[in-house]
């Protein structure tokens, strides 16, 4: 088959990929077997990868924002089931979030092709006698929202409808699996959860789990701020390589800008940007070229706090960096361009993990890098004092990344949060042995649990005999948080991800500098 030849052929198969069907059979795979979204939105993506930009994205936002108002849809379900106790089954329950979704959110989509799609969908997968009761429930909630719209009144999905709008015809033969439990339900069924924690799970899509984690370390006046933050569609954050001069920086921004992307400086880190509306990353200019490289505005700050600015009065020359959990290589990256006298060892757990840090690298053209399989729970007695800097990101919940992986929230519980903290001692002890006396350690994390932050913070003084250092003259000067040693970034306070970072110093021939 010659060129163009195959070029139709894809173009035939992409003409009659069903977009729709596509996120319905991803829902149903996260929803019964708990595969992560974005592995699963990955693998469709790169099978047809011939559809166009404009599907491509459509099947991206619509598998991930169903994902992620996953409570709140399940809350409209509910309110609109003639018997509560009806139970349905996961695909018909991932159909009708999807539909919902559409109808919130999706204001390029009519209300009726949500709902004919959704119903033609149930007849073509033999789910006909479905099709009633999800024809249903959507063309009521399309009345509810047509309602509020000409009162001029705000349309909430999550209120409880008027008896008379519930028309639902369920047809138990196909939606009830019997003997089995449904599809997790919001916190309208959990007495254990106040009616405050029952509006703010269904309103945010938040489970009660993390909303009583964060109610108890930060107070119920942050609950409604964070909640909206975690929701909010974040901006993709590039970081320029610092060594580009300030003419090439300017030509790629420029360069950028006219692919019609949305470009602003980041708020705290230098060579920061904001993108929006972007057409395809790695398509824009400098992307290929090595010029700039995706990371997040709070994952740039760890150089920083760590000292690593490229000025000679911060850490500099024939530096030994040791940065244990790196993987996809972001603080390397920017470490190896800071440093290019020194020298940084890049560790992590398996080949897949230092495969995509040696892409970067190669992308990036740093060559000051040493990578290597490593797990950093183990100890390397053959490393110990070999370090100027250890930068240990540890393995951690994620609640500072919610906004990028929709699905972590719904995972949390205490027997998980405990054994985090477990393996996050471990690995601090084992970097705390790296360090030569007087060289730095800064320990991070991308979640907001003070388990994993403030009180390792604290363990990482009592225990291993590290100094915490203020890091004040480290951050941009009126960063906001700062706590002597520690800081913790939040989306609604620094317009980041959810961060926390605290920097330490081993003493000095034993004795405290």
């Amino acid at each position: 088959m010659n060129e163009q030849e195959n070029q139709k052929e894809q173009s035939t198969r992409a003409e009659n990929v069903n977009v729709r069907e596509i996120v319905w059979q991803i829902l149903t795979e996260h929803e019964l077997h708990g595969t992560y979204s974005n592995i699963l939105i990955k693998r469709a993506q790169d099978r047809y990868a011939s559809l166009p930009l404009t599907q491509r994205s459509f099947l991206k936002r619509l598998a991930e924002g169903t994902i992620e108002r996953e409570l709140e849809l399940d809350s409209v379900i509910q309110n609109h089931q003639k018997d509560p106790d009806l139970k349905i089954k996961p695909r018909v329950r991932c159909l009708l979030r999807m539909s919902l979704y559409q109808i919130f959110y999706m204001d390029s989509v009519p209300d009726y092709a949500a709902c004919s799609e959704a119903v033609r969908l149930c007849k073509r997968k033999k789910l006909a006698q479905a099709a009633g009761f999800v024809n249903g429930i959507l063309r009521a909630v399309c009345r509810e929202k047509e309602a509020a719209a000409k009162e001029g009144r705000e349309f909430i999905p999550t209120a409880a409808p008027a008896k008379k709008e519930l028309r639902t015809k369920p047809s138990s033969a196909v939606i009830v699996i019997a003997g089995k439990k449904s599809a997790p339900m919001p916190a309208s069924g959990n007495t254990e959860e106040s009616s405050e924690f029952r509006e703010l799970e269904a309103r945010y899509s938040m489970p009660a789990s993390v909303l009583s984690l964060w109610k108890e370390q930060l107070g119920g006046q942050r609950l409604d701020s964070l909640c909206r933050a975690m929701l909010e569609v974040r901006p993709v954050c590039i970081r320029l390589d610092p060594r580009l001069s300030e003419t090439e920086k300017n030509e790629v921004l420029e360069g950028i800008r006219k692919t019609g992307t949305g470009v602003k400086p980041g708020q705290w880190a230098e060579d920061c940007y904001l993108l929006s509306h972007v057409p395809g990353l790695s398509n824009l200019p400098g992307f290929a070229e090595g010029k700039w490289t995706v990371q997040d505005e709070s994952s740039q700050l760890t150089a920083q706090a760590a000292g690593l600015t490229g000025r000679k009065r911060d850490l500099f020359g024939e530096v030994q960096v040791y940065d244990l959990c790196a993987a996809p290589g972001g603080k390397t990256m920017l470490a190896a361009s800071l440093l290019p006298e020194g020298c940084v060892h890049s560790y992590d757990l398996t080949r897949e993990k230092t495969d995509k840090i040696r892409s970067g690298l190669g992308r990036m053209k740093l060559h000051n890098v040493i990578v290597e399989e490593n797990d950093a729970s183990n100890p390397r007695p053959d490393l110990e004092k070999k370090a100027d800097l250890v930068i240990c990101d540890v393995p951690c919940s994620g609640l500072g990344i919610i906004t990028r992986k929709r699905d972590i929230k719904y995972h949390v519980t205490p027997e998980k949060l405990r054994s985090l903290v477990t393996l996050q001692k471990k690995i601090v002890g084992n970097a705390a042995a790296l360090l030569k006396p007087g060289a730095v350690l800064v320990y991070s994390t991308c979640t907001i649990n003070r388990q994993e932050n403030e009180k390792m913070a604290d363990f990482i003084v009592r225990k291993l005999g590290l100094v915490p250092e203020n890091l004040t003259p480290y951050l941009p000067e009126g960063f906001p948080g700062i706590c002597g040693n520690t800081v913790q970034l939040f989306p609604d306070v620094h317009g980041t991800d959810g961060f926390f970072m605290a920097r330490f110093r081993k003493p000095q021939d034993g004795r405290e500098i």
